[in-house]
Protein backbone atom coordinates (compact mmCIF):
# COMPACT_ATOMS: atom_id res chain seq x y z
CA UNK A 1 0.00 0.00 0.00
CA UNK A 2 2.62 2.58 0.83
CA UNK A 3 4.15 1.76 -2.91
CA UNK A 4 1.27 2.67 -4.67
CA UNK A 5 0.91 5.16 -1.98
CA UNK A 6 4.09 6.82 -3.47
CA UNK A 7 3.40 5.92 -7.26
CA UNK A 8 0.53 8.27 -7.13
CA UNK A 9 2.16 10.68 -5.18
CA UNK A 10 5.20 11.02 -7.86
CA UNK A 11 2.61 11.31 -10.46
CA UNK A 12 0.74 13.60 -8.68
CA UNK A 13 3.92 15.77 -8.63
CA UNK A 14 4.70 15.65 -12.34
CA UNK A 15 1.08 16.26 -13.40
CA UNK A 16 0.98 19.50 -10.67
CA UNK A 17 4.66 20.68 -11.77
CA UNK A 18 3.76 20.92 -15.24
CA UNK A 19 -0.31 21.64 -15.26
CA UNK A 20 0.31 25.22 -14.80
CA UNK A 21 3.32 25.55 -17.58
CA UNK A 22 0.60 23.92 -20.22
CA UNK A 23 -2.66 25.95 -19.50
CA UNK A 24 -4.10 28.60 -21.34
CA UNK A 25 -2.33 31.72 -19.86
CA UNK A 26 -1.10 35.15 -20.73
CA UNK A 27 -4.56 36.18 -22.13
CA UNK A 28 -7.79 37.54 -20.47
CA UNK A 29 -11.64 36.55 -20.73
CA UNK A 30 -10.34 35.32 -24.26
CA UNK A 31 -13.56 34.09 -24.64
CA UNK A 32 -15.73 37.40 -24.11
CA UNK A 33 -17.45 35.14 -21.07
CA UNK A 34 -17.22 38.24 -18.62
CA UNK A 35 -17.88 40.54 -21.42
CA UNK A 36 -15.33 42.84 -22.10
CA UNK A 37 -13.11 42.56 -19.05
CA UNK A 38 -9.57 42.49 -19.74
CA UNK A 39 -9.80 44.34 -23.44
CA UNK A 40 -10.13 47.87 -24.50
CA UNK A 41 -12.87 48.65 -26.68
CA UNK A 42 -15.43 51.22 -27.95
CA UNK A 43 -18.63 49.38 -25.86
CA UNK A 44 -21.03 50.56 -28.27
CA UNK A 45 -19.60 49.59 -30.83
CA UNK A 46 -17.97 46.10 -29.66
CA UNK A 47 -21.05 43.86 -28.30
CA UNK A 48 -20.72 40.56 -26.92
CA UNK A 49 -23.57 38.36 -27.82
CA UNK A 50 -24.33 34.85 -28.18
CA UNK A 51 -25.68 34.71 -31.23
CA UNK A 52 -25.61 36.54 -34.76
CA UNK A 53 -25.97 36.22 -38.26
CA UNK A 54 -25.37 36.99 -42.00
CA UNK A 55 -27.68 39.10 -44.07
CA UNK A 56 -28.48 38.88 -48.01
CA UNK A 57 -28.61 41.80 -50.23
CA UNK A 58 -32.49 41.58 -48.93
CA UNK A 59 -31.91 41.67 -45.31
CA UNK A 60 -32.76 37.97 -45.25
CA UNK A 61 -30.40 36.04 -42.53
CA UNK A 62 -28.73 33.37 -44.78
CA UNK A 63 -25.74 32.48 -42.13
CA UNK A 64 -25.86 31.61 -38.46
CA UNK A 65 -23.15 32.16 -36.00
CA UNK A 66 -22.79 30.66 -32.84
CA UNK A 67 -20.06 30.50 -30.18
CA UNK A 68 -16.84 28.59 -31.22
CA UNK A 69 -16.48 27.77 -26.91
CA UNK A 70 -18.37 29.05 -24.05
CA UNK A 71 -21.32 31.24 -24.78
CA UNK A 72 -20.53 34.58 -26.22
CA UNK A 73 -18.28 35.90 -28.47
CA UNK A 74 -17.19 39.94 -29.82
CA UNK A 75 -18.80 41.25 -32.53
CA UNK A 76 -17.12 44.16 -33.76
CA UNK A 77 -19.25 47.19 -35.66
CA UNK A 78 -17.05 49.72 -38.00
CA UNK A 79 -19.22 53.10 -37.77
CA UNK A 80 -18.00 56.19 -39.44
CA UNK A 81 -16.68 56.00 -43.05
CA UNK A 82 -13.04 54.85 -42.92
CA UNK A 83 -12.69 54.68 -39.16
CA UNK A 84 -11.85 51.42 -37.87
CA UNK A 85 -13.14 49.89 -34.72
CA UNK A 86 -10.92 48.16 -32.49
CA UNK A 87 -10.41 46.03 -29.92
CA UNK A 88 -7.27 45.08 -28.00
CA UNK A 89 -5.34 43.33 -25.24
CA UNK A 90 -1.82 43.55 -24.54
CA UNK A 91 0.04 40.56 -22.64
CA UNK A 92 3.36 39.20 -21.93
CA UNK A 93 4.35 35.33 -22.62
CA UNK A 94 7.36 33.21 -22.11
CA UNK A 95 6.65 32.12 -25.45
CA UNK A 96 4.13 29.68 -26.62
CA UNK A 97 1.39 29.07 -29.06
CA UNK A 98 -1.17 32.10 -29.82
CA UNK A 99 -4.58 31.46 -31.44
CA UNK A 100 -8.17 32.35 -31.81
CA UNK A 101 -10.76 32.28 -34.04
CA UNK A 102 -12.53 35.11 -36.70
CA UNK A 103 -15.03 35.63 -39.71
CA UNK A 104 -15.81 37.97 -41.79
CA UNK A 105 -19.39 39.10 -42.44
CA UNK A 106 -19.98 41.64 -45.36
CA UNK A 107 -23.18 43.34 -45.90
CA UNK A 108 -21.78 45.90 -48.33
CA UNK A 109 -20.42 45.95 -52.30
CA UNK A 110 -17.57 46.90 -54.23
CA UNK A 111 -15.88 49.32 -54.95
CA UNK A 112 -16.50 49.92 -50.88
CA UNK A 113 -13.80 47.55 -50.04
CA UNK A 114 -15.09 47.09 -45.88
CA UNK A 115 -12.53 44.47 -44.38
CA UNK A 116 -11.47 42.98 -40.97
CA UNK A 117 -8.31 41.41 -39.63
CA UNK A 118 -7.18 39.89 -36.63
CA UNK A 119 -3.11 40.64 -36.09
CA UNK A 120 -0.08 41.14 -33.05
CA UNK A 121 1.49 43.85 -32.80
CA UNK A 122 4.64 44.41 -30.61
CA UNK A 123 3.40 46.04 -27.33
CA UNK A 124 6.35 49.16 -27.40
CA UNK A 125 6.26 49.93 -30.77
CA UNK A 126 2.96 49.03 -31.95
CA UNK A 127 4.60 47.46 -35.44
CA UNK A 128 3.15 44.57 -36.55
CA UNK A 129 5.07 41.48 -35.74
CA UNK A 130 3.96 39.40 -38.78
CA UNK A 131 4.25 40.87 -42.36
CA UNK A 132 0.42 39.50 -42.83
CA UNK A 133 -2.31 39.48 -40.28
CA UNK A 134 -3.40 36.14 -38.98
CA UNK A 135 -7.18 36.78 -40.25
CA UNK A 136 -7.64 38.93 -43.28
CA UNK A 137 -11.17 39.03 -45.37
CA UNK A 138 -13.21 42.07 -46.87
CA UNK A 139 -15.60 42.97 -49.62
CA UNK A 140 -12.38 42.59 -51.82
CA UNK A 141 -11.99 38.78 -51.21
CA UNK A 142 -15.71 37.59 -49.84
CA UNK A 143 -17.38 39.23 -52.65
CA UNK A 144 -20.48 41.20 -52.78
CA UNK A 145 -22.41 40.70 -49.69
CA UNK A 146 -20.08 37.58 -49.00
CA UNK A 147 -19.38 36.13 -46.07
CA UNK A 148 -16.67 33.60 -44.00
CA UNK A 149 -17.03 31.08 -41.61
CA UNK A 150 -15.69 30.91 -38.19
CA UNK A 151 -11.89 30.61 -39.68
CA UNK A 152 -9.20 29.43 -37.27
CA UNK A 153 -5.53 30.93 -37.16
CA UNK A 154 -2.52 30.31 -34.94
CA UNK A 155 1.01 31.46 -34.74
CA UNK A 156 3.84 30.37 -32.22
CA UNK A 157 5.53 33.81 -30.48
CA UNK A 158 8.87 34.15 -29.19
CA UNK A 159 9.06 35.78 -25.52
CA UNK A 160 7.95 39.14 -25.04
CA UNK A 161 5.40 41.74 -24.85
CA UNK A 162 2.61 42.00 -27.15
CA UNK A 163 -0.71 43.29 -28.62
CA UNK A 164 -3.35 41.36 -29.75
CA UNK A 165 -5.53 43.81 -32.62
CA UNK A 166 -8.42 42.56 -34.44
CA UNK A 167 -10.49 46.07 -36.10
CA UNK A 168 -12.75 46.27 -38.65
CA UNK A 169 -13.67 48.97 -41.26
CA UNK A 170 -16.17 50.65 -43.10
CA UNK A 171 -14.87 51.72 -46.18
CA UNK A 172 -15.55 54.77 -48.31
CA UNK A 173 -19.54 55.44 -46.73
CA UNK A 174 -20.83 55.80 -43.25
CA UNK A 175 -23.78 53.46 -44.19
CA UNK A 176 -23.90 49.11 -44.81
CA UNK A 177 -21.24 48.19 -42.39
CA UNK A 178 -19.81 44.70 -42.57
CA UNK A 179 -18.93 43.03 -39.93
CA UNK A 180 -15.63 41.18 -37.69
CA UNK A 181 -16.24 38.39 -35.29
CA UNK A 182 -13.62 36.97 -33.21
CA UNK A 183 -13.71 34.63 -30.55
CA UNK A 184 -11.70 32.40 -28.39
CA UNK A 185 -8.43 33.81 -28.32
CA UNK A 186 -5.66 31.51 -26.22
CA UNK A 187 -2.15 31.39 -25.60
CA UNK A 188 -0.66 27.95 -24.55
CA UNK A 189 2.97 28.96 -22.91
CA UNK A 190 6.13 27.27 -23.11
CA UNK A 191 6.33 25.20 -19.71
CA UNK A 192 9.19 27.41 -17.53
CA UNK A 193 12.60 25.05 -16.96
CA UNK A 194 11.68 24.77 -13.41
CA UNK A 195 8.25 23.24 -13.92
CA UNK A 196 10.18 20.60 -16.73
CA UNK A 197 12.68 19.68 -13.71
CA UNK A 198 9.96 19.26 -11.46
CA UNK A 199 8.55 16.91 -13.70
CA UNK A 200 11.48 14.76 -15.02
CA UNK A 201 12.15 14.68 -10.41
CA UNK A 202 8.53 12.80 -10.23
CA UNK A 203 8.98 10.38 -13.43
CA UNK A 204 12.42 9.39 -12.66
CA UNK A 205 11.12 8.82 -8.63
CA UNK A 206 8.20 6.48 -10.33
CA UNK A 207 10.94 4.90 -12.13
CA UNK A 208 13.26 4.39 -9.43
CA UNK A 209 10.21 3.16 -6.97
CA UNK A 210 9.02 0.67 -9.64
CA UNK A 211 12.94 -0.76 -10.09
CA UNK A 212 13.05 -1.34 -6.46
CA UNK A 213 9.53 -2.66 -6.58
CA UNK A 214 10.69 -5.49 -9.28
CA UNK A 215 14.08 -6.69 -7.47
CA UNK A 216 12.47 -7.03 -4.31
CA UNK A 217 9.80 -9.16 -6.11
CA UNK A 218 12.49 -11.19 -7.64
Amino acid sequence: MRLKASIVACAALAVAALAPALAQAGIVNGSFEENLDGWTANEDLVQVPGISFHRDAGGVADHRYDPVSGDFFAVLTPDAQDVTTLLRQTFTTRGGVFGGWAAFLGEDTSPFNDFGYVRIVDAASGVGVFSTSLFAAGIGTVGDYGFTPWTSFSTRLAAGRYTVEAGATNVGDGSMPSYLLVDSFSLSEVPEPAAWLLMLAGFFGLGAMLRRRRSALA
